[in-house]
């Protein structure tokens, strides 16, 4: 009895050192549910294949089994080494604990996310293999859950360590030259010093232009704005006065 006790104080600490928490079950502080939505996912794999593809050739057959379970076990093999390399700053939470240091070598070293990768490649070994399309849309719902849980995780990790910024312009996330979880960024440019007259300038930048006239019919003063595709700035409004405010009168 004194045993199962101290076993249930250590499980509870455990959990605690973690970051969970009764409220966080409620209100998601930490990605509880997004934890919870992944352990759901991954243990819906576990259901049999549907729709069941009865008359298959044993040669495709059996070419699907070994592909398939060999990128399972190769997802198995990235999993264990990425909680290895973890150590004492593993948690299941997409919140770093207190303690945690910033882990950058071993499985870190080249993405930022393994423990995702593997499983995502464990999944899509079990669609292979089990040829189901069940299986198949749990792996895009696991894909997109890991995507927010990954999100959540480095917006905690940005704060915490300020050099994660650097990590991740040089680090994939989870596979290399695919950048579903890095998105992508809009650079905003004063462009008011650029020569308009530059002939040497044919490169096209996304302007936002903003004009403005009269209808002639009731002398009322009309506006609109938008962006527009151009070499310069000049162009840019040209083209907007052209396409806008049709009708109108002294465009400016």
């Amino acid at each position: 009895m004194k045993l199962k006790r101290n076993l249930f104080k250590d499980i509870i600490n455990l959990l605690s050192k973690w970051g969970f928490s009764k409220q966080g079950l409620f209100n998601n502080s930490k990605g509880e549910w997004y934890l919870f939505s992944q352990i759901v996912l991954i243990l819906l794999h576990l259901i049999p294949p549907y729709p069941e593809i009865k008359q298959i050739p044993f040669s495709i057959n059996t070419f699907c089994i070994i592909i398939g379970l060999a990128i399972s076990i190769l997802g198995l093999f990235i999993v264990i080494k990425a909680f290895i390399d973890l150590g004492e700053n593993l948690t299941p939470l997409p919140y770093p604990m207190n303690e945690a240091s910033l882990i950058k070598n071993n499985s870190y070293q080249n993405v930022r996310h393994p423990l995702y990768k593997g499983l995502l490649y464990i999944s899509l070994g079990i669609c292979i293999f089990s040829l189901s399309l069940i299986h198949l849309s749990l792996l895009v719902a696991l894909a997109y859950i890991l995507k927010i849980k990954a999100l959540k995780e480095e917006e905690r990790l940005k704060i915490k360590f300020p050099e994660y910024k650097k990590y991740i312009k040089e680090v994939p996330a989870i596979i290399k030259k695919i950048k579903y979880l890095d998105g992508y960024k809009i650079n905003l440019r004063n462009v008011e010093n650029l020569k308009i007259n530059n002939k040497s300038n044919t490169k096209k930048n996304l302007w936002f232009v903003n004009i403005g006239g009269y209808d002639p019919s009731s002398m009322q003063e009309k506006h609109e704005f938008g962006l527009v595709i151009a070499t310069n700035k000049l162009e840019a409004k040209n083209i907007a006065k052209s396409k806008w405010l049709v009708g109108c009168k002294k465009k400016t």
